[in-house]
């Protein structure tokens, strides 16, 4: 389970209006935001789509060294 940053950064804003940052508050914002529902679930693929990830990863790096990207 993830909640992104922006989102952290945001309700801690607007929950008092204040754009201080302060890592005291950043475990009751995401505790609420994770009440509210309001995170992501991480996917990791196994077998064949693990495979076919890496690959597509591999392909990516590779274009990229010669430039074609």
């Amino acid at each position: 389970m993830t909640v992104d940053p922006f989102t952290v950064s945001r309700s801690k804003e607007l929950d008092d209006n204040s754009p201080e940052k302060s890592d005291l508050k950043d475990p009751k914002t995401i505790a609420l935001l994770v009440k509210d529902g309001r995170f992501s679930t991480s996917y990791l693929p196994g077998g064949v789509y693990a495979e076919i990830r890496e690959a597509s990863v591999c392909r990516d790096q590779i274009m990229k060294q010669h430039g074609t990207v």
